[in-house]
């Protein structure tokens, strides 16, 4: 993308280019995304000016880790960055929006799942939701990460898609009635599939297995859907309406009766979304 934006002085306008002009940029927040955030722009000519945090120790440590400085409070921030990256949890988003000072940059926050308006009563506000879950301690590379961005303003998102460019190469305009319907897609093929990995292996150990067996069927399972829509690649008992194996299946579940009862009521979806009315 090259956007530019003009700056008027009397009678001349002198024109500046977003995608190369050098983004300073503070982030609010020390967890995992806080985390990610910071080895992101480290990579690219963005400058961070450094880190806020509630939890001190975190805040800290993050900080002395990319070489930045660490606000203890709120009202040290810098007051004229560009960019602040609230990586903070869903609900701390509103009261830490409001007690920031008086900043002149985009503020942002982090959450695919929260309005734009919990950033009201600031001057420029945004959003830049990595549609991504941030859990263990391997390095994030962002590059592969799709950024969803969204604004009230054009000049905001001008600038917005300059900073998210230059850490990944899928970045993407959104808004506020568009984005709860990602945020719920993304609920459904990662937090509701994990449960099912983890009803798997508890009824795994209960047999002497180990859920680590079925890492490249799983893996498969996904690896298909870059070449193949969900629906095309569809397998098991409950499409083939093979009556025998799902009976055995749900006497092994007897003593298990919310996975016997989950089993059912997917098989019964199954078998709904395949009829051949639906397929």
């Amino acid at each position: 993308m090259n956007f530019t934006h003009s700056v008027c002085f009397g009678a001349f306008f002198i024109f500046a280019d977003i995608t190369t002009d050098l983004l300073s940029i503070v982030i609010i927040g020390s967890g995992k995304l806080a985390t990610g955030l910071a080895g992101a722009i480290a990579k690219t000519d963005c400058e961070l000016l450094g880190i806020w945090s509630r939890n001190t120790k975190k805040g800290e440590l993050l900080a002395k880790q990319f070489q930045v400085s660490f606000f203890r409070q709120l009202a040290e921030l810098p007051l004229n960055a560009d960019l602040y990256l609230l990586a903070v949890s869903d609900n701390a988003i509103s009261e830490v929006a409001q007690a920031l000072p008086a900043v002149t940059g985009i503020v942002c926050h982090c959450s695919g799942g929260r309005p734009l308006d919990d950033l009201k009563g600031l001057h420029e506000t945004g959003v830049l939701w990595p549609i991504q879950s941030f859990t263990g301690g391997s390095e994030i590379d962002f590059s592969g990460i799709p950024l969803a961005i969204e604004s009230e303003s054009e000049e905001n998102l001008r600038i917005l898609e300059a900073f998210a460019d230059r850490i990944s190469h899928k970045v993407f305009r959104t808004n506020s009635e568009q984005r709860p319907n990602l945020h719920l897609a993304a609920v459904l093929v990662n937090n509701f599939p994990n449960l099912l990995y983890t009803l798997a292996n508890d009824f795994l150990r209960n047999h002497g297995e180990d859920l680590s067996l079925f890492l490249p069927l799983m893996q498969e399972s996904i690896s298909r859907l870059n070449h193949s829509a969900p629906d095309q690649v569809q397998t098991g008992p409950a499409i083939r309406r093979d009556s025998a194996t799902i009976q055995k299946h749900l006497d092994l579940l007897a003593e298990y009766p919310n996975l016997s009862e989950l089993y059912a009521l997917m098989t019964r979806l199954i078998q709904q979304r395949f009829d051949h009315g639906n397929a």
